[in-house]
């Protein structure tokens, strides 16, 4: 898949590690950090881990608007029925600045991210999950093509959650 993808007002590109100040920043924002469960991290080195971590997994993208990173998606190998990585079948996750929330932005850009890996051809699904009450989640994953598939208690925080799924075959 060809990076950067332009939008009409963002761009999603690759991560690095020069991107560390600005994604621990957001992903302590309490709105996000409730929303993605980084608030289930219970210090700062452990979060800062975290982030390190998923900004040199090849799956995580940045979303930039003028450059700025505002937020991220990040792609992961779904587990099979097997416990073995799938790497043909993708789990997303996402999160955003809240002062870009309700303008459409991740719509966008997830939109045409969801495009790109179906014209790349190597990925047959992506799922994703989101909290019964993340109603904005919800919405987005309807908007971007996804369906309800399940909905479950989580196991780690006791919460329900709603499964989706977004097939490319």
């Amino acid at each position: 898949m060809q990076m950067p993808i332009a939008t009409e007002r963002t761009m999603i590109t690759t991560v690095s590690p020069a991107d560390l100040a600005a994604y621990e920043t957001l992903i302590t924002i309490p709105e996000v950090a409730d929303g993605a469960g980084f608030n289930l991290l219970s210090n700062q080195a452990m979060l800062s881990e975290v982030a390190k971590r998923q900004l040199k997994h090849p799956g995580t993208f940045g979303v930039r608007m003028d450059g700025r990173l505002i937020g991220s998606i990040l792609l992961f190998d779904k587990v099979s029925r097997s416990g073995l990585p799938d790497s043909k079948n993708l789990e997303v996750s996402y999160f955003l600045h809240p002062d870009f929330w309700r303008k459409g932005i991740m719509t966008e850009a997830l939109t045409q991210l969801m495009i790109a890996l179906q014209a790349d051809g190597k990925i047959r699904s992506i799922s994703a999950e989101a909290f019964v009450d993340n109603v904005g989640s919800i919405a987005l994953l309807e908007r971007v093509g996804f369906s309800r598939v399940a909905k479950i208690v989580d196991p780690i925080v006791g919460k329900p959650k709603l499964i989706y799924h977004l097939s490319f075959d």
